[in-house]
């Protein structure tokens, strides 16, 4: 009998649109997902912890599936060029 679902984690909105699916369009969803970002984000520079360097390293991830099912939603993820590399079994 819920009214409202509150997605509690960064990666949620990656699947609001199957949970709006499944739930239906009565129940309401709050993402909460840009909130939490823009909080760590206060704390990080609050303690000096924010990395303000504009050089960008190269990010690999290694996958032992579907390479190309996974590059959409991976590329999602991250901003900037990825590379998925097969993961021999």
């Amino acid at each position: 009998n819920a009214d409202t679902i509150i997605l509690g984690c960064t990666h949620y909105p990656f699947l609001s649109q199957t949970i709006r699916i499944i739930v239906g369009k009565e129940i309401r969803l709050i993402e909460t997902g840009r909130p939490v970002a823009r909080q760590l984000q206060r704390i990080l520079q609050q303690h000096y912890l924010l990395n303000n360097c504009d050089h960008t390293g190269e990010i690999r991830f290694y996958n032992s599936s579907h390479l190309r099912q996974h590059k959409n939603t991976m590329q999602q993820l991250w901003l900037g060029s990825i590379q998925i590399l097969p993961l021999p079994i």
